[in-house]
């Protein structure tokens, strides 16, 4: 068993609609920048990630 020292991640995301249907979203990922990427081996930890995208709603 393998004891991980504990740490915070922070995300900010912020959207705007248009519309009813469609909103546009700014998504910012792992604002502590933590580097740890033993615990993700599915997905390595890249730091600071910023996301734009839109969301359809049928």
């Amino acid at each position: 068993m393998i004891n991980y020292k504990p740490y915070v991640t922070v995300r900010l995301r912020c959207n705007y609609w248009f519309t009813n249907n469609l909103a546009a979203y700014l998504d910012i990922r792992n604002l502590t920048e933590h580097e740890d990427i033993s615990r993700a081996i599915t997905q390595p930890a890249l730091g600071r990630q910023m996301v734009l995208g839109l969301d359809l709603e049928f």
